[in-house]
């Protein structure tokens, strides 16, 4: 199994999410990318209104619902077609939502 996406199935568990049904959610509304170096999930919002998953041409912005492992590898084929990347960190215990610029974050990284 992918570490990574073992990871996240641990978390997810730890707070009584079902995690096959968060997958199955992402599939058909959003991003769901898995690699040696990673695993995410993700939606398209526009900045405005960060609670509500909108076509990927409707969007402006790249909503990561999670990441484990390189976030530099897993958002690069998407650096480009986002204006923003929102983010939450609900396993920080801190469930303020983030907006940055795309960008921005992306050089830091």
């Amino acid at each position: 199994m992918n570490p990574y996406l073992k990871i996240a199935s641990s978390l997810y568990e730890k707070i009584n999410t079902d995690f096959q049904a968060l997958i199955g959610w992402h599939l058909s509304y959003g991003i769901v990318v898995s690699s040696p170096y990673f695993f995410a999930l993700g939606f398209h919002v526009k900045s405005s209104n960060l609670e509500e998953a909108v076509a990927f041409e409707d969007s402006d912005t790249l909503y990561v619902t999670m990441c484990c492992g390189s976030m530099a590898s897993a958002l690069t084929p998407f650096k480009d077609n986002y204006k923003y990347i929102a983010f939450k960190r609900d396993f920080k215990q801190s469930s303020r939502d983030r907006l940055l610029n795309m960008k921005k974050f992306y050089s830091k990284l």
